[in-house]
Parts: C-alpha cells; structure tokens; sequence
C-alpha cells in the first residue's frame, strides 16, 4: 500500500456485467471474492444473486485512516453501469457513508441512485 500517493484516501473494488442489458439475477450461481494475493486468504466472497437487476457492484472499499494507513470494508453495495465509470455517482455517495452503516448485514445492499451519468469521472478522495 505504500505504492499509493499520501492523496489517496479511496480505493473501490467494483465488479460490472459489460454485456447491456444482461443483470445478475440472469447469472448461474454468481460470485466474486477478493482474496490477499500474499497469503491466500478470502477476504470477502458475495453470491451476486443478491444484486438482483442490477448489472454493477461495489464490492469493497480500501479506506486510508487518519494514521495512514488503510483499513478493508467488504460493502456489497449494488450500483449501475456496464464499466466502473459508470458507477462514479455511487461510489462518490459511499465516499460519504460511514462503513459502520453496511455492517451486520447479509444480503446485497441496493444503492443505485439515479441512471450513470456520461460525465468525467470526478474527484474520490
């Protein structure tokens, strides 16, 4: 982590279906998980099922804490989009939402807001 620019607060692990029109809920038994190249460890799975007609999720987020460092928040959260630009407006609500708010649950948080819009990608910080 230390690879990243003091700049750098947010980082979001975002998993989108390119094909339009296509959604999670038509996907045999989908998942995804992130996993600690260094040691093998799962550090969240999600079955994408739960995502419903969505055809975007965040998965997670890397947060830099006020020491420097960064902590893992596995989200869940279902978004729109058929690439990660198109789940900017989200991405920069969950900037402003305390983790806090998605713990203790299990099932796919339902966060998409307004259609994707086709501007520049903004500031995530």
């Amino acid at each position: 982590m230390d690879q990243f620019d003091p700049s750098v607060h947010n980082i979001f692990f975002v998993i989108n279906i390119y094909t339009r029109g296509v959604t999670f809920a038509q996907v045999a038994n989908p998942y995804c998980r992130v996993v600690d190249a260094s040691t093998g460890a799962e550090l969240c799975r999600y079955r994408l099922n739960g995502a419903g007609q969505q055809n975007a999720l965040v998965i997670a987020r890397l947060a830099r804490n006020p020491t420097g460092n960064f902590g893992f928040h596995a989200l869940g959260v279902s978004s729109r989009g058929t690439i990660w630009k198109d789940t900017v407006p989200d991405l920069q609500r969950l900037v402003q939402t305390p983790t806090g708010q998605f713990l203790g649950r299990q099932m796919t948080l339902n966060f998409a807001g307004a259609p994707p819009s086709q501007g520049a990608a903004g500031n995530l910080q």
